[in-house]
């Protein structure tokens, strides 16, 4: 019984680092601000602009990841329009579950990540999905995704509908 429960409590670490893993915020991130804060829609520094009279979803792209296990996505919606919107969910064939994440300061140190059921996408904004911050997360992968591979998933809003995005995968 004692066996049982040591492989059990490492299975359990085991799949609470790779969880973690892929949603943690990368190394120059947590040099600037080692106590995050939780994460809300992050206005993008100058890696993307507001597309004039047009939604947009660009810069996409997704980690690798193993047959079984996770990954995730990355990418900036551009608001360009007068009128809010909001993130409903999101949908892909590559994962048996699909969700909208934000990465937060769980305390003590600690960083924790969370499902948002819906996100406000406000009206002539940007909100960057980032390692660390928000992103979609692709659970439990129905086959590998191998760096040069793409993968498609569909964002579903409120107003704009369905987007399908296309992201190339690479390691960071």
């Amino acid at each position: 019984m004692k066996f049982f429960t040591t492989k059990a409590f490492f299975a359990l670490f085991f799949s609470a680092v790779v969880l973690l893993s892929a949603c943690q915020p990368s190394d120059s991130e947590m040099n600037k601000n080692p106590k995050m804060a939780p994460s809300t829609p992050e206005v993008a520094e100058l890696t993307a602009t507001i597309t004039d009279d047009a939604f947009v979803v660009d810069g996409a792209w997704a980690r690798v990841g193993m047959q079984g296990g996770m990954s995730a996505a990355y990418f900036t919606i551009s608001n360009g329009l007068d009128q809010d919107d909001v993130l409903l969910g999101a949908t892909s064939s590559v994962a048996q579950a699909t969700e909208v994440h934000e990465t937060y300061d769980a305390g003590e140190g600690m960083m924790g990540m969370r499902e948002r059921e819906s996100l406000p996408i406000a009206a002539n904004s940007l909100t960057e999905f980032r390692q660390g911050g928000l992103h979609v997360m692709f659970l439990r992968l129905t086959e590998e995704l191998s760096e040069g591979d793409e993968v498609q998933f569909t964002l579903e809003f409120e107003n704009a509908g369905d987007v399908t995005v296309t992201a190339p995968v690479r390691m960071r």
